[in-house]
């Protein structure tokens, strides 16, 4: 079988390709790069007002990474359903006080963020802010 020459994985050697997808010409014991996609949504989004004014929220981090570490996570809030703009980029942390928020109904979202870029967003969950 021959192939056509795909980029290698190591620059140091221009004999080792990628297979093709469904051969089994590799190696066993060779290590092929895998790309790196964006990571799924945050779940369990919760939120929480806080007094004397503010929201907190708390998610768990997303069960596929994409096969690179979280490096991060956006903040959305909006005051209609669906209709979230980012507000934060924060750390690789799970918890975010919002203390710019004014009273009211507010939808919040979250996404995480690793170094293919930013995943999907969570679930929407909304809070009365005091």
């Amino acid at each position: 079988m021959t192939r056509a020459p795909s980029s290698p994985v190591d620059p140091g050697s221009a004999s080792r390709f990628p297979p093709e997808v469904g051969s089994r010409a590799w190696t066993l014991g060779e290590r092929w790069a895998s790309p790196v996609t964006v990571p799924g949504a945050p779940t369990g989004l919760v939120a929480v007002a806080l007094k004397p004014r503010g929201v907190q929220l708390s998610w768990s981090a997303p069960s596929s990474t994409g096969g690179s570490v979280v490096t991060g996570y956006q903040i959305y809030r909006s005051s209609v359903s669906g209709a979230e703009t980012l507000i934060a980029t924060i750390g690789n942390l799970t918890t975010y006080a919002d203390t710019s928020v004014t009273k009211g109904l507010h939808y919040y979202r979250v996404a995480a963020v690793n170094n293919a870029g930013t995943g999907a967003l969570s679930a929407e969950t909304v809070v009365t802010a005091k």
